[in-house]
């Protein structure tokens, strides 16, 4: 395989790493940003995996979704530039999640009421993938 097959599996496997742990990073009675602030590492590990395919980070969001009464999920869009300055978009978004097993009885209702909630994502101050 050559390097941009190798970086694509390992962005892939980033991305997959985060959705199929999701669950594993959250504990009971979480607020939003609690959880925004969780995923935070992970964000930026799939960001620094795009840079170092050679693509520029220049936005995104993290979001939270409600799905229905019962469920939320989590999920992300991230901004690129490649090198002949065109766009890429990178997204995913979770399984749905058992709100009552996570979320403050405030996080829900501000989810409830707003359906969706973002926050930015930075791009990571060091390059250094952990």
């Amino acid at each position: 395989m050559d390097k941009i097959s190798l970086t694509t599996i390992a962005i892939q496997e980033a991305i997959a790493a985060l959705m199929e742990t999701i669950k594993e990073l959250l504990h009971p009675n979480m607020g939003l940003q609690d959880i925004a602030l969780k995923c935070s590492p992970h964000m930026d590990n799939i960001i620094r995996k795009y840079q170092q395919q050679g693509l520029v980070y220049s936005a995104g969001k993290f979001k939270i979704v409600y799905v229905d009464e019962a469920h939320f999920s989590v999920g992300f869009e991230l901004y690129f530039k490649n090198t002949e300055n065109k766009w890429q978009q990178v997204s995913d978004l979770s399984k749905k999640i058992k709100a009552r097993s996570y979320l403050t009885e405030n996080a829900w209702n501000e989810l409830y009421q707003k359906r969706i909630v973002t926050y930015d994502v930075q791009a990571p101050v060091d390059t250094e993938i952990v």
